[in-house]
């Protein structure tokens, strides 16, 4: 190949490049004209972490241990967690909670420790609004349920009879599937309907399974090489859930849920159940402050009608971003 050809090689690509070169400055240059007239929405993650530590009086009405003390003077934790995505013009939204109060009781000093409050609550809502800057919305709610402490015969936090433990992490456990339409009434204040929710109850532990503790309602538990069953479906019908999730003020933060389910095909009073999750913070200065956390649990199903309801009021330290 002579010189000449090469030099005119040499010329294409140069000519080439500088094209592709003066592309690029254009697209760049309408990319950041584009980019600061109009700005990608923020997206936005809302987080908050609360803690809870004290010696607190505990109050249980109708509780569902006959061996848990009806009140008295105990350790208490409380953690509470929380991260929300929002994005502003998005169509999709996530909120996620959790809670967990857990609860020590000692009578004198001659009684073992026992636990009077192990509950490790979740819920997650996925949402997709009708339209931009609607406050109608597709969602599926998920509710979790379960418990974090290894207990024991009469929840001791040792084996005193050397039976094995009765309870334990992820045993037993709940989740509650609940896809529906929601309404947002304002930020914060909201109503959700469901017309089919499922609930999944279970263990992972098949010794404790064996117990025959937690599933004593359902029938045909026992399978057919003597063990337990270890996983339960339930139908619930129609479900209802209300929210209300506010700051008012420097001073007070409320988040109160009631979650409530029943057989639409049935006697709706007779055979649903009620859960109220109810956390108010009282700040005194810079996050600290009391919080109170309470939890009612009811089924309509018995007669009569005694729902059991757990409180414990903490010092506490809120962080939010």
């Amino acid at each position: 190949m002579s010189p000449h050809s090469y030099h005119e090689i040499f010329k294409l690509i140069t000519m080439k490049t500088l094209l592709s070169l003066l592309s690029l400055c254009f697209v760049f240059n309408m990319y950041s004209q584009t980019d600061s007239t109009n700005a990608e929405p923020e997206i936005k993650w809302e987080k908050s972490f609360g803690l809870g530590l004290s010696l607190s009086h505990t109050l249980n009405i109708n509780p569902p241990a006959i061996s848990a003390p009806k009140e008295g003077f105990g350790s208490t934790v409380s953690v509470d967690a929380m991260l929300n995505y929002i994005k502003e013009n998005s169509r999709f939204q996530m909120r996620n909670d959790l809670s967990w109060t857990m609860a020590l009781y000692k009578a004198n000093s001659q009684m073992p420790t026992q636990n009077t409050s192990d509950i490790l609550l979740t819920n997650h809502d996925f949402a997709l609004s009708f339209q931009k800057s609607g406050n109608w919305y597709f969602n599926l709610i998920l509710n979790t349920e379960t418990s974090i402490l290894t207990l024991f015969e009469d929840n001791y936090l040792r084996d005193q009879n050397a039976l094995g433990p009765i309870q334990s992490f992820l045993n037993p456990y709940a989740v509650t599937i609940n896809p529906g339409i929601k309404y947002e009434i304002n930020k914060g204040l909201g109503i959700s309907i469901s017309p089919y929710v499922l609930k999944i109850r279970g263990v992972t532990s098949q010794s404790i399974a064996d117990k025959d503790i937690f599933f004593q309602d359902k029938d045909n538990r026992i399978l057919s090489d003597g063990h337990y069953k270890k996983t339960f479906q339930e139908e619930l019908g129609a479900g209802l859930q209300i929210w209300i999730d506010k700051r008012i003020g420097k001073w007070l933060a409320i988040n109160y849920k009631i979650i409530a389910n029943s057989n639409y095909l049935e006697n709706i009073f007779k055979n649903g159940t009620i859960t109220g999750q109810f956390t108010t913070n009282l700040f005194v200065y810079k996050g600290f402050g009391i919080t109170h956390k309470g939890l009612l649990k009811g089924n309509f199903a018995q007669s009569p009608f005694k729902p059991f309801y757990n409180q414990v009021i903490v010092l506490s330290y809120k962080f939010a971003k």
